[in-house]
Order: structure tokens, then sequence, then C-alpha cells
């Protein structure tokens, strides 16, 4: 029996969040809120990367790297717009 690491709520496949439709938001609170959830999203993403390591589950852990790496990314993007 293998445990499986939780899945990282409101991430599509290509790592973006959720429900971003790309329009420039322009507003200082904006920024804020958007970086408050690639943070949470990255918090997520490095729980769930540790539960897959001590879990063996060194794909899913490599995947999860890689997730929590592009909203890294993509955090340094968006804080770059201060």
């Amino acid at each position: 029996m293998t445990a499986e690491a939780p899945k990282v709520g409101a991430i599509g496949g290509n790592g973006k969040a959720g429900g971003s439709d790309g329009s420039g938001g322009g507003g200082g609170g904006d920024i804020a809120a958007q970086l408050a959830v690639l943070q949470q999203q990255k918090d997520e993403a490095e729980d769930a990367m540790q539960v897959a390591v001590d879990s063996d589950d060194f794909d899913e852990a490599d995947r999860l790297q890689e997730l929590a790496s592009s909203l890294a990314d993509q955090i340094e993007a968006v804080q770059a717009q201060l």
C-alpha cells in the first residue's frame, strides 16, 4: 500500500494559478492577492513534495519540485511588477 501525495488545489497542468485570464489588473491589491495565491500554491506543492519523498514516490516528488519552481518563478515575475 502506497501513500498518495495530496493534490495541490487550483493548479493546472501548466503550473499557473487557476482563474487567471491573463488580463492586466494594474491594482496593487490585485498583485498582492495574486502573490498570496501563488505563495499558497507553492507552499502546498512543497508540502505535497515532502509527502511524496517520505512515501518514496520520487517521480511525483520531481513533478512537484518542477511545479514549485515554476510557481517561484511566477512569484518573482509578479513581485517585479511592484
